[in-house]
């Protein structure tokens, strides 16, 4: 897919998107999360996803999964 054409989707859905990447940081941040989280895309990208907006009695649970994903390539919401 054309970089901008994604670009575009991402930028007018209504949807929340947010990427990561392996070092647990955010990579990218859509207007529909700036919408649901509070933070502008440029105070997000750069910072660790969990402690942004994972819940923190999750976190744990969270940094577990990224190491199994990271080691096995499976996880519980790896393309849903």
């Amino acid at each position: 897919m054309d970089l901008g054409l994604a670009r575009a989707i991402l930028d007018t859905t209504n949807d929340a998107f947010v990427s990561m990447g392996a070092d647990g940081r955010i990579t990218d941040w859509n207007p529909g999360a700036e919408e649901m989280f509070g933070l502008l895309r440029e105070q997000a990208v750069g910072r660790v996803l969990a402690d942004t907006i994972i819940p923190e009695q999750h976190r744990q649970a969270h940094v577990v999964g990224l190491e199994r994903f990271l080691r096995t390539g499976q996880g519980p919401v790896i393309c849903r």
